[in-house]
């Protein structure tokens, strides 16, 4: 029994170490990828992180509020000078000593700094900081959903010409075989032979190629979605230019890129106005409650204590720092062109990328659609020339030659396929 229920563990165990991811479609793809790329994960805590100094940006609104005991021995008492009248001799100066052994205090101090500009542009700051981290996380997942369709094109490309190729070789492997035929009963000559053969390792070559490729994408792709070598991955989407897929007008999402240099815009505008607030006064309103008692012995007696309460307002202008202030503020004032003239050359380079990105989209997509054309003829033409030729109409080089114009125009096929579904994970993974 004990060996049945630890057999059952193991097998459990083997079968999720070996699960299967299956899928469907870019979309899901993403939305695995987004969910468990440890990169990600890090712009999320990063988001948090912001959002938790906004919160203690924001305290500046409330009052400050401190506690306080203090206890003081004294070991010798100071003589304080008085007019000895006071102690029955005129004319002369007397020494007395004021005070006890022991002083206790006890206090509640509270303050606030009416008009804290300073506190008030910093949370600020941290509000758009919240937003730039949003933003970073934004752009990232932009930027990894372009990687990761553009992989995984790549990787249907290359599965799509592994099927291709195989049928290749399926038909080379034929012609091989009955050129050698041909060749043993003398009918055609050893130029002709050598051809089919040179045919055939042509096609063992290409479909070496596809699955050398098929695997670097796959693994690729394993990166990407933060999964390890030993991880299945299955996808099954069929790529082919099918009409209802086609999108013939495209609308492209801003660049999140350029959302980020507008927030670092922005916040070098707060920050011009935070340098600026250091020449301005400052007021802070304080208020102090407390106690206190003093006794000849190191004890507290509660009935003793002595009230003592004050409101003070403070005002504090600078007046001269060393002109510390006024570089701060020249500072922030260049620093803020800086941003501002980013913001605006990531916004006309981001114009001209999108309008090379919906030219490149346009062509690629007509190219495509013509290579698939030109493709669909040349396999028609392979198989009527195959026909051709084995009812003796065609010479085996007639064959080769036409079987020559199929494998370039595959190749053009499906390369210019992997161009346009590349253009088209571009703009895919720009839609909100």
């Amino acid at each position: 029994m004990k060996t049945s229920f630890f057999a059952i563990i193991l097998f459990f165990s083997v079968c999720q170490l070996f699960a299967q991811q299956t899928f469907n479609s870019v979309n899901e793809v993403w939305n695995f990828a987004l969910k468990n790329n440890p990169q990600n994960n890090i712009y999320r805590l990063k988001i948090d992180s912001a959002e938790k100094n906004s919160n203690a940006a924001f305290s500046y609104i409330f009052p400050k509020i401190s506690g306080g005991v203090s206890f003081q021995k004294n070991i010798e008492i100071p003589e304080t000078p008085v007019p000895g009248e006071l102690v029955g001799k005129p004319g002369q100066t007397a020494y007395l000593q004021f005070g006890q052994k022991y002083n206790f205090n006890a206090a509640i101090t509270i303050s606030k700094t009416l008009f804290d500009w300073q506190s008030r542009f910093l949370y600020k700051i941290s509000e758009v900081n919240v937003q730039l981290r949003t933003a970073e996380k934004e752009y990232f997942e932009q930027t990894i959903k372009g990687q990761i369709a553009q992989v995984y094109y790549a990787y249907l490309t290359a599965d799509e010409a592994v099927k291709i190729s195989y049928q290749d070789l399926a038909v080379s492997d034929t012609m091989l075989a009955i050129a050698k035929a041909r060749f043993n009963e003398g009918i055609i000559d050893s130029f002709v032979f050598n051809q089919a053969q040179i045919n055939f390792n042509n096609s063992c070559e290409k479909l070496e190629n596809s699955l050398q490729y098929q695997t670097e994408y796959l693994n690729s792709l394993k990166q990407l979605l933060g999964l390890n070598s030993f991880d299945k991955i299955l996808l099954t989407e069929n790529i082919s230019l099918n009409d209802k897929d086609i999108q013939k007008a495209i609308f492209l999402s801003k660049n999140k890129f350029t959302e980020l240099n507008r927030l670092q815009f922005d916040i070098s505008q707060i920050e011009v106005s935070r340098a600026k607030s250091l020449f301005y006064p400052k007021f802070e309103i304080i208020h102090y409650f407390g106690g206190s008692q003093y006794q000849d012995k190191f004890k507290i007696n509660p009935a003793e204590w002595k009230p003592n309460q004050y409101t003070a307002l403070s005002i504090s202008v600078p007046i001269f720092t060393g002109f510390m202030n006024k570089s701060q503020y020249d500072v922030a004032i260049i620093e803020k062109q800086i941003a501002e003239q980013s913001y605006k050359d990531e916004l006309r380079k981001s114009e001209l990328e999108d309008l090379n990105l919906s030219s490149a989209y346009s062509s690629s997509l007509k190219i495509a659609e013509k290579s698939k054309n030109t493709f669909i003829i040349s396999q028609e033409n392979v198989k009527l020339a195959k026909q051709k030729y084995v009812q003796g109409i065609f010479a085996l080089d007639d064959y080769l030659k036409v079987f020559d114009d199929y494998l370039f125009a595959e190749n053009k096929y499906l390369n210019n396929l992997s161009n346009y579904l590349i253009n088209k994970a571009t703009i895919d993974a720009r839609k909100e």
